[in-house]
């Protein structure tokens, strides 16, 4: 990608302007000067600005077709993951999903595609939101999904 914008774009320093989690695929958002990532980074401090969305295959399905996951996060007792726990406590989150559409496979059971919109972008978020709701990630053992290949979430 540097080598890219250095050729195509006489770009020297790129400014990486987000993460996705390990094992996470999707579209990868640079700025090519400084004064370009001040400004994403500005627009992504004002709520709705900014919007990431992703898609997941969970294992069962939400309580609702749509809703909410809102608290904070925070470490897990035993350091090894994140808990989504009421608001005031750890980092603030918001996470809307949507029911897609939900399948029975032979071996895994019940699973579904949800459609995931990040307004925080905290570290395991979407991992996090998914269990909380009862629906771990397919492939996220961390997170108590069932093993089965890579994890399953998209950009």
């Amino acid at each position: 990608v540097k080598r890219h914008a250095r050729v195509h774009y006489a770009c020297d320093a790129l400014n990486l302007l987000h993460r996705l989690d390990k094992g996470t695929s999707g579209v990868m958002v640079y700025a090519k000067s400084a004064e370009a990532a001040k400004y994403y980074l500005r627009l992504q401090d004002q709520r709705g600005a900014i919007t990431k969305d992703y898609l997941a295959v969970v294992r069962g399905a939400p309580p609702r077709a749509a809703g909410r996951v809102a608290g904070g996060i925070c470490p897990s007792r035993d350091r090894t993951s994140y808990v989504i726990r009421g608001k005031g406590s750890g980092k603030a989150v918001l996470t809307t999903y949507r029911l897609l559409a939900s399948e029975c496979h032979s071996r895994l059971g019940k699973l579904s595609g949800l459609s995931l919109r990040l307004f925080s972008g905290r570290k395991h978020q979407i991992r996090a939101s998914c269990r909380h709701l009862g629906c771990p990630i397919v492939g996220d053992d961390r997170y108590g999904g069932p093993a089965f290949g890579p994890v399953l979430p998209h950009a």
